[in-house]
């Protein structure tokens, strides 16, 4: 699915360490606690508003919660697949963050090194074929190993 770019203006930590970004339309992303900390943001007063957050719609399993009682009496919360007719697991639709930056330059800088990366592998192999004579055999070997 298609990447989107979000600038996150506020958000919420849930009781298990992942977040909730909204941006200033009011749209929400999901965002795994990891992906928060890895930026040294594990709490709300260290999160550096606003920041960017690129996101898809991820297809993600649709649970039912089941309130548990541990033997020492701590309740704990199970999640169980929601099932379909058919007997397979249901899903619903999510918009998820799959990075973080700290700022609008991080996220151009980071897009950028990553639109430039194919345009210089292709640049390299051409090089390759023209100063070092492969063959096409050579070169296909080249290109398959290379990793798009």
């Amino acid at each position: 699915m298609a990447l989107e770019n979000l600038n996150i203006v506020s958000g919420t930590f849930s009781t298990k360490g992942n977040f909730t970004g909204r941006t200033s339309l009011n749209k929400k992303t999901f965002i795994h606690g990891g992906t928060m900390k890895a930026k040294g943001w594990d709490t709300i007063d260290k999160v550096k508003f606003p920041f960017i957050a690129v996101s898809e719609i991820a297809q993600v399993p649709k649970t039912t919660a089941k309130e548990l009682v541990n033997d020492d009496g701590t309740i704990v919360m199970e999640y169980i697949p929601v099932l379909g007719t058919d007997g397979q697991p249901m899903f619903d639709l999510r918009e998820t963050t799959v990075a973080v930056f700290a700022n609008k330059q991080e996220a151009i800088q980071a897009h950028i090194a990553e639109s430039s990366l194919n345009n210089e592998i292709n640049e390299a192999i051409a090089y390759a074929q023209k100063n070092y004579k492969l063959d096409d055999a050579k070169l296909a070997k080249l290109v398959a190993d290379s990793a798009f």
